[in-house]
């Protein structure tokens, strides 16, 4: 096959990916369950709470494929859904504060499209947003910590035409 026609393929199975978590939204609370949602997603949930009233949050995230969301399901301990919760990362509106830990913030903003460490010991965990530099840009919000906590926050706009591999 074709370079061509691999990279198109990779494109669209990757596209196929990113709008089946918002299937998500077409789930009822009462009525579906787990497995449905695993279903409409495609994969299971990135990241899954263990919640002190017995109910567990799984967190569906589209981030790693430039998405900007992430899909919260709640479920009771027999696996039925109770609620469902679109979450879309905003660098300009969010409640991040300094001193907030890592598990405050993927509650907050879902699943990390990366996660990298460095020699200083500061870790930045990085999401898609809604894109603040108009058309053709990706934004990243990033959300650094040290030691466990929140140190600072900080975005970066990427111009998709300057972009040199697959996936930028």
């Amino acid at each position: 096959m074709p370079l061509r026609q691999l990279v198109l393929c990779a494109l669209l199975i990757c596209l196929g990916a990113c709008a089946s978590v918002e299937r998500i939204a077409s789930l009822a609370p009462g009525t579906s369950t787990e497995a449905d949602a695993t279903k409409a997603a495609g994969r299971r949930p990135e990241y899954v709470w263990n919640n002190a009233d017995g109910t567990r949050t799984l967190d569906y995230s589209n981030q790693p494929f430039e998405g900007t969301t992430s899909w919260f399901v709640t479920v009771d301990a027999a696996g039925k859904i109770l609620k469902t919760q679109r979450i879309e990362v905003n660098a300009e509106r969010n409640d991040v504060s300094i001193g907030m830990t890592p598990d405050q913030i993927r509650r907050m903003l879902g699943s990390p499209r990366t996660v990298t460490t460095y020699m200083s010991g500061e870790e930045v965990w990085d999401w898609n947003t809604v894109t603040v530099g108009g058309p053709g840009y990706l934004v990243r919000f990033n959300v650094h910590f040290k030691d466990g906590k929140v140190v600072r926050t900080s975005t970066k706009t990427i111009d998709r035409n300057d972009c040199r591999m697959f996936f930028c």
